[in-house]
């Protein structure tokens, strides 16, 4: 009940404010000699109110329309914020196991490598022990 009061408020002003128009046209009615002044006064006054408490119910119903949408808005905003939040999550995650991923492989890698080289040394090595094993029997029989 409160609220439909101070939001009328600026009617109901504007209305007064025609009403105390109106009596004033009233008790100066003699005054206005020509009733065709009398009668374009009259209507202008009413013509103005009636024009004024249409601008203030539709001001009004925009400005309910307004901190409608203004809170509907809010609403999506704060739904969009929760999306960012859970992405941003999920990308740190998604970064986490990449970087845990990507250590693995090169950990993987790395390990192949060397492999890779113990496998060259070990046939080096073997060639170097044959080749050291002949050198052997060769000095071993210097008649040969």
């Amino acid at each position: 009940m409160m609220s439909w009061f101070f939001s009328a408020i600026p009617c109901l002003l504007a209305i007064g404010t025609i009403v105390l128009g109106l009596l004033a046209l009233l008790k100066e009615w003699e005054e206005y000699k020509n009733p065709r002044l009398r009668i374009a006064v009259g209507c202008v006054l009413v013509i103005v109110g009636l024009l004024t408490v249409v601008s203030l119910y539709l001001d009004s119903k925009e400005k309910r329309e307004a901190a409608s949408n203004i809170n509907r808005l809010e609403g999506q905003v704060k739904g969009l914020e929760g999306e960012v939040k859970a992405a941003n999550t999920a990308q740190k995650e998604n970064t986490q196991l990449f970087l845990d991923s990507f250590k693995t492989l090169s950990e993987r890698v790395s390990e192949l490598q060397t492999q890779v080289k113990t496998e060259a040394l070990q046939k080096k090595l073997a060639t170097v022990e044959e080749d050291q094993g002949q050198v052997f029997i060769f000095d071993s029989f210097p008649f040969l």
